[in-house]
């Protein structure tokens, strides 16, 4: 009998061999059941598929199971585009944990990711350390939108953190929306 070689879908890669599938597919039931060490064994020897495991693990919350693939996975897997939106995910869970270490990790390994979502969750946590960090990352694009939340909220230790980091125009858009809310602090602030 003749058997015909298929593509496989899994997740977001094509495998055209049933041992890709089913590494993919025993990685994710790794994660599910808990498995990190199982897991840590099939991503040292399939790295290549850890990042539907590693989507995977956003969507469903496995925190553990993240930090696993974040340690052990090369960065030029992390690196890819399909994995933006897991990372981008990661980062602002990170960012409300206040866990400066992941964010650093992050860093190191992914390379210029986009913060903006993860900025405007430490800047809604109050969270000096983690906003100066993320604002260091970021485009100032992301760094006028926290700006101008963080004013026209009245956080002034936010304004302040994010000040070093903003352009003029991101410091004119918040002071036109601070006055309008009558936050004078804040407003003497964006000025000085």
């Amino acid at each position: 009998m003749k058997t015909t070689r298929r593509n496989v879908v899994w997740g977001s890669i094509r495998f055209t061999n049933p041992i890709q599938s089913a590494v993919a597919g025993a990685m994710i039931d790794a994660a599910d059941t808990s498995r990190l060490d199982m897991l840590g064994i099939l991503t040292k020897k399939s790295a290549p598929y850890a990042g539907d495991t590693l989507y995977h693990a956003v969507m469903n919350d496995q925190w553990e199971v993240q930090e696993l693939l974040l340690e052990m996975c090369e960065a030029k897997y992390l690196k890819e585009p399909r994995m933006a939106s897991s990372i981008g995910s990661m980062l602002e869970q990170a960012a409300a944990d206040d866990d400066l270490e992941i964010l650093q990790q992050i860093f190191s390994k992914c390379g210029e990711v986009d913060v903006g979502d993860a900025l405007g969750t430490a800047v809604e946590n109050d969270s000096v350390k983690v906003v100066s960090l993320l604002a260091e990352k970021s485009k100032h694009s992301s760094v006028a939108g926290a700006l101008i939340d963080a004013a026209t909220g009245g956080k002034a230790e936010m304004v302040q953190a994010l000040l070093d980091h903003a352009d003029h125009q991101a410091i004119e858009k918040a002071l036109r929306k601070t006055v309008k809310s009558g936050n004078d602090e804040i407003s003497k602030m964006l000025i000085s």
